[in-house]
């Protein structure tokens, strides 16, 4: 896999891991976000959970009386709602006490009606039950200057009289120190209306560039933990295995073994039986190695004489492409020839019989072994 290769090869060139490499992107970002990008400033807002009247009679009826303070309020086309308003600081900053203006109280203001009752009816914290009050006139609500920290909450429960033609509208009074405003949303409208596209991609250009880049570390976490990590454990334990079948044959083996034998060793614990065959069948082919004979000392050979210089590097690349040779090929040549796996004679390039004989006696016994 490509991907995989990459892995490899980042590993090679840095002298720690890929994984290591990955949590220093993300420790990175995430301090890049906290120190230039991140809001830490409070969000108080108003939440209008409900917005809904207790009677709503549309037709009037002659027996029916429904009476507020001596009034009838059915008859006189009026109808009472109840609000309910979560007031939430949705920051990543706490709201203190002297961060509101005493000057401007911060309060619910009702456009429409008048207010019959207004109580704290639940809050997130016990502190917030003690201590949030919220005191009513006829067309406002003042809440008191209440400590809430992140994410903290309490709702205000309000009762309004108002004409059966209207309902009551919800604005924000008040100011509070590190905010431009404060806001007034519809959560439970908000998430009926919203469509799934709105919902995977709204925010700002910063908040899209943080969720790319969020999803992309995670998918290449997911990536690792389901696809490599897994692999890598079975190829752990596959080497393992192949060492261990190793041992077994150097016990057994009737040819001496010596340390040019362990290329073979090494590269069936890496790679598995496929490269010992495949090692095997280039050092046999006469014309294989013929190539990298002429490829080493340019082909200008006769049974006679030959030319004992080897090629520059410029010239060896220059024939190698002549020869049609691949990155792969010549990788391979490299090890057998540095690994004394094969031999120079007269120029031409060939086995040395004894690392032939002990790698052709290994893959018998590995072919053996696993009943091949």
């Amino acid at each position: 896999m490509q991907f995989l290769g990459f892995i490899n090869s980042l590993d090679k060139r840095t002298s720690w891991s890929f994984f290591g490499f990955l949590l220093a992107i993300i420790f990175g970002c995430t301090s890049l976000y906290t120190e230039f990008f991140k809001d830490q400033s409070p969000r108080l807002g108003l939440e209008v959970l409900s917005n809904e009247p207790v009677l709503d009679v549309r037709e009037k009826l002659a027996d029916l009386e429904v009476f507020y303070q001596s009034q009838d309020i059915a008859k006189s086309g009026k109808t009472i709602s109840v609000l309910i308003v979560r007031v939430a600081n949705r920051g990543s900053a706490d709201i203190l006490n002297n961060y509101y203006d005493s000057k401007v109280p911060l309060g619910i203001r009702v456009g429409v009606g008048t207010i019959v009752k207004a109580d704290v009816s639940d809050a997130s914290i016990d502190y917030l039950r003690k201590v949030a009050v919220a005191i009513k006139n006829e067309t406002s609500v003042t809440l008191a200057p209440v400590i809430l920290e992140k994410n903290e909450w309490y709702v205000v429960k309000i009762i309004v009289l108002h004409s059966i033609e209207n309902t009551p509208l919800v604005s924000s009074e008040g100011k509070i120190a590190g905010q431009r405003e404060i806001s007034v949303s519809f959560p439970n409208e908000e998430i009926s209306k919203n469509s799934l596209l709105y919902n995977v991609f709204s925010g700002s250009v910063l908040t899209q560039i943080i969720r790319v880049l969020f999803y992309f570390l995670a998918g290449v976490f997911l990536l690792f933990f389901i696809l490599i990590l897994p692999s890598e454990i079975i190829n752990s334990y596959q080497k393992s295995r192949r060492k261990k079948q190793v041992a077994r044959f150097k016990e057994k083996s009737k040819y001496p073994i010596s340390q040019f034998d362990e290329f073979i060793f090494s590269a069936y614990v890496r790679r598995g039986l496929k490269e010992v065959k495949m090692l095997i069948s280039m050092a046999q082919s006469e014309d294989y190695l013929r190539k990298f004979s002429d490829v080493w000392y340019g082909g200008w050979f006769t049974d006679e004489t030959r030319d004992s210089l080897p090629m520059s590097e410029s010239e060896r690349e220059l024939s190698s492409r002549r020869h049609n040779l691949k990155p792969r090929e010549v990788m391979i040549f490299d090890e057998m020839r540095s690994n004394s796996f094969i031999e120079q004679k007269n120029g031409i390039w060939e086995a040395v019989p004894d690392r032939l004989n002990v790698a052709t006696s290994f893959l018998k016994y590995i072919e053996i072994a696993d009943g091949g």
